[in-house]
């Protein structure tokens, strides 16, 4: 298996590609240049992602380059340069072949792929030393014991953070590798279908899926208390959620102005939506 990153350019600690495929016909600026939402969920640039999608948005610190993933069309980057927006001819790092999911840490020192191998998907990581992109590596048995799906999430200080059968875990970065997992512990959530966590850079909050089956899950968020303990997980609510559908893979943007998610709304394929991010606040516990 072949990985690394292109020698060329900058993407978030700096890479770019070799060749502009299209310039977007949109407004100019942050976020394709679209109006911002507020606080009911809406589709995000509708004009612009017009395939269906795998998960939300992978977004750049300075808001200059989205990663959009998609089973059926590929691995979709768009780059800003003078404020205009273009789709780029390749990705601005290798993919390893069966990737499933990827991650770019807080720090924009380590990107982390979920990679599919013999029914199986594992967790690799590159990483940025001495200004060189390291080897593919393998997070560890350790971690790749335990099984999971779908998005994953890591923290500032490279803690891993995913659903593993009926849980969420994290499996913490003593400084030299990943550890083994423990689950979170979240209380009344018996059964955790769908997952698909977003932690937040600091570790205070954490959002993820949840819902009786793959047919119908909503956004919840938690809070990690002075103890260490995390809240009651409560519902993102019916501004954000829709009733009878998929709502997954929720990120909050770098900025930390909107959160970011897919949803099969009643009849359509996997979109983007995007919502003002106020409600993380506004929810938090006194």
């Amino acid at each position: 298996m072949k990985s690394g990153l292109k020698s060329v350019g900058i993407f978030i600690t700096g890479i770019t590609v070799l060749s502009t495929r299209a310039q977007i016909s949109q407004p100019n600026g942050p976020y394709f240049g679209q109006e911002p939402p507020g606080k009911e969920a809406e589709l995000f640039a509708p004009q612009i992602i017009t395939w269906e999608v795998h998960g939300s948005p992978l977004i750049s610190h300075d808001l200059k380059e989205i990663i959009i993933g998609s089973m059926e069309e590929g691995t979709k980057y768009f780059n800003m340069s003078d404020g205009i927006w273009s789709l780029q001819e390749a990705l601005p790092f290798d993919t390893p072949r069966n990737c499933n999911g990827m991650f770019i840490s807080p720090s924009g020192k380590k990107v982390y792929f979920l990679i599919w191998e013999s029914y199986d998907e594992n967790f690799y990581m590159i990483e940025k030393i001495n200004g060189k992109w390291s080897k593919l590596r393998s997070l560890g048995e350790e971690v790749n014991s335990f099984p999971t799906h779908w998005q994953f999430t890591t923290a500032k200080n490279e803690n891993l953070y995913f659903a593993s059968e009926g849980n969420i875990v994290v499996s913490v970065y003593d400084g030299k590798a990943h550890i083994k997992p423990i689950s979170l512990k979240l209380e009344n959530l018996k059964n955790l279908e769908g997952g698909t966590p977003f932690i937040a850079p600091d570790e205070s909050y954490l959002i993820f899926s949840h819902g009786p089956d793959m047919t119908d899950t909503d956004l919840y968020i938690s809070y990690r208390q002075e103890d260490n303990r995390w809240t009651v997980p409560q519902t993102l609510g019916s501004s954000i959620n829709a009733e009878g559908c998929l709502d997954l893979c929720p990120k909050i943007s770098p900025d930390g102005k909107y959160l970011f998610f897919i949803s099969r709304r009643i009849g359509t394929d996997f979109k983007v939506y995007w919502v003002d991010a106020g409600f993380v606040e506004a929810l938090r516990p006194g």
